[in-house]
């Protein structure tokens, strides 16, 4: 179960998702996330956080893409995206991204705090952009 500030702040962003139970931790799935102020395509990919068992307090750890997405520019991968792992039943893209330069800080950072990250490469900067309705 996600805890209730991490509930709200989906239901702000108007995010259509469902929490997936899985071995050791649960795996939050965002359906249909906008993706094309990053760049990519598909516009629109799921997006999947795996929530470990000690969240809060164990920081989260990369995101995942399915379908996978790839830079509209050149076709091809963005860096350290081009490695594929099944979760909840799943093939997913995994973003090998990690928090080194801004430490996870238990108790203050959140799932708000780590979509600041993956909005910054998916969306362009942080950007919200507009997607025609899913």
């Amino acid at each position: 179960m996600l805890r209730a500030q991490d509930q709200a702040f989906l239901r702000e962003r108007g995010l259509d998702w469902e929490l997936v139970p899985a071995q050791g931790q649960s795996c939050l799935v965002v359906k249909s996330f906008c993706v094309t102020g990053g760049g990519f395509t598909p516009d629109r990919t799921d997006l999947m956080v795996r929530i470990p068992n000690g969240y809060p307090m164990t920081p989260l750890d990369m995101w995942y893409c399915a379908p996978p997405i790839r830079l509209q520019a050149t076709g091809q991968y963005a860096p350290a995206s081009d490695y594929v792992e099944s979760h909840c039943g799943r093939n997913w893209q995994r973003f090998s991204r990690h928090l080194n330069q801004t430490p996870w800080q238990p108790g203050v950072d959140s799932l708000r705090s780590f979509f600041v990250h993956i909005q910054r490469e998916l969306q362009g900067a942080g950007k919200e952009t507009a997607c025609d309705p899913a």
